[in-house]
């Protein structure tokens, strides 16, 4: 009796998958280009370094798609990202978990994410000095025969007139 009822409810799900086969094409077609998106942001992602609880943990993050999650000691959830992040985080904890677990800080990953960082750095110094050489350079000089606005008006004496 369960195998007949069983094959019942089947035969009915197919139907009804059958009458709304557009629905359910665009629904897989959406899943498919989620996860083809993803898989091309994870390609270019690169490995970051974070201070956890235990000291930094080295972590995959996919590119552009910036993802934390942590617990702290008090079991309450941080969490932190960029708008990709958010949208890709069901997918991005899977790639932690399957693909890319964290790796401790001595791994030649976490060598690679501190060089990347330096680097980094590097060009935002390099680029804060340019400006501010460019700044320096653009400011007019002073004049000296350019007098204060002040010192072209006589002081107006009421007591002269």
């Amino acid at each position: 009796m369960s195998q007949l009822l069983h094959n019942r409810k089947r035969k009915r799900l197919l139907r009804w998958l059958a009458a709304r086969r557009g629905i359910v094409k665009g629904i897989l077609l959406a899943l498919l280009t989620y996860v083809g998106l993803y898989c091309f942001l994870s390609a270019a992602g690169r490995w970051r370094i974070a201070n956890g609880n235990s000291g930094e943990v080295v972590y995959w993050d996919p590119y552009g798609a910036d993802f934390f999650l942590r617990s702290t000691s008090r079991d309450r959830l941080i969490v932190r990202g960029s708008f990709l992040g958010f949208v890709f985080s069901p997918l991005i904890i899977a790639d932690r978990g399957l693909f890319h677990p964290p790796r401790a800080t001595d791994s030649p990953e976490a060598e690679h994410a501190r060089a990347v960082a330096r680097e980094i750095q590097q060009h935002e110094l390099d680029d804060r000095n340019e400006r501010r050489m460019f700044t320096e350079i653009e400011r007019p000089a002073e004049d000296p025969k350019r007098r204060d606005p002040q010192e072209l008006f006589e002081p107006f004496d009421s007591a002269n007139d």
